[in-house]
């Protein structure tokens, strides 16, 4: 205060004074300010206590305000969080192998264990008022493996291999199971929900798995695309009305849109059966199995289909695939039971 004092009575001088002020000049103002130093104190005094008034008050102010957004915030965190509690957990068993690679060393395997609630597809384990959520769990079991290396021309690659083991809680009820089908919104829902069903139809009496199996087909006719999903029911009716050739350029076409869609490839293999094309038939089941292992229609379809080309064998053993997938299938065991019989007389004939 002293300095600012002195420096505004030397600024108050006329210009010319200012311009020619030595340093005996500032000395001067300097020692000028410094009688009256004691008439300013205890209006400094004052100044000070009031900005420091004004200081907590803006502390206490900013404080209150905080607080209560404070706690609105973590109110809204808290519902947010509880919103996105369900559709978060869909994405961790999908995601798990390509998050997990990239921290895979070379030539190594990482294997991780989780449990994940699958019956909160959709958010419906948590909307639906049950307080204990859903009755049923998932082990799911991931392995990943990453190797690299360089090909003899000198470029390199990179091998990423997934696995994964499953154990499921099943005997979930029909209920339950049909309001999982209904809720189905992508492909990623499509396809746990079909892994679900099946494991429970791997263990579920006659009259159960009727329901299962339909509930499966409608699963497996789903796809968060609707435009294949519309090709898909345009070629359906018209395999059904006997238009086998345009049906089959409906479910290309949708195999085409789509090509990770197993049902797509299904239908395709199907008509082509119906068609007489077994070897395109052959063809479109494999690749229907790839991208869904446990599809007892594909898999009942190639023994079919190998039973039209008269290798029994293989027919057997395709019905005995498809058998370990539906153990309760009826026309399985009379498919196994046929080809047996038409294998023994066609090795009958051969003596002959």
């Amino acid at each position: 205060k002293l300095m600012g004092e002195a420096f505004h009575e030397v600024c108050a001088m006329a210009p010319l004074q200012f311009a020619r002020l030595r340093p005996s000049g500032f000395r001067q103002a300097f020692t000028s300010a410094g009688r009256r130093r004691s008439a300013y104190w205890l209006s400094s005094l004052w100044l000070l206590a009031a900005f420091f008034a004004c200081l907590w008050w803006d502390v206490l102010t900013f404080a209150s305000s905080s607080s209560a957004t404070g706690r609105s915030s973590r109110s809204l965190l808290q519902a947010q969080q509880k919103e996105w509690s369900g559709a978060g957990l869909q994405l961790g068993v999908a995601r798990v192998g390509q998050v997990l690679a990239n921290f895979a060393p070379q030539v190594s395997s990482i294997v991780v264990t989780s449990m994940v609630l699958l019956g909160v597809m959709g958010a419906a384990g948590s909307n639906d008022g049950t307080a204990g959520g859903p009755d049923w769990n998932t082990n799911v079991q991931v392995s990943v493996s990453k190797q690299q290396g360089t090909s003899d021309d000198g470029t390199a690659w990179t091998r990423i291999t997934t696995t994964s083991m499953r154990e499921t809680r099943v005997g979930a009820p029909m209920k339950e199971l049909s309001k999982l089908v209904g809720s189905l919104r992508t492909t990623l829902d499509q396809a746990e929900a079909s892994e679900r069903l099946l494991d429970e139809l791997a263990s579920a009496d006659s009259s159960r798995a009727w329901h299962l199996e339909r509930l499966l087909w409608q699963t497996w006719y789903f796809h968060e695309n609707p435009v294949a999903m519309t090709l898909l029911s345009e070629g359906s009716n018209l395999m059904d009305e006997g238009d086998l050739e345009l049906a089959k350029q409906c479910f290309l076409h949708a195999a085409t849109l789509e090509p990770s869609w197993a049902e797509a490839w299904n239908r395709l293999a199907t008509v082509d059966y119906l068609l007489g094309n077994y070897n395109y038939s052959l063809k479109e089941i494999d690749k229907t199995l790839e991208l869904q292992p446990r599809h007892f229609g594909a898999l009942s379809g190639k023994g079919l289909v190998y039973l039209k080309l008269e290798r029994f064998q293989n027919a057997i053993e395709a019905f005995q695939d498809a058998q370990e997938v539906v153990p309760t299938s009826e026309s399985l065991k009379h498919n196994i039971e046929y080809t047996e019989a038409l294998q023994k007389e066609a090795a009958m004939m051969m003596h002959f």
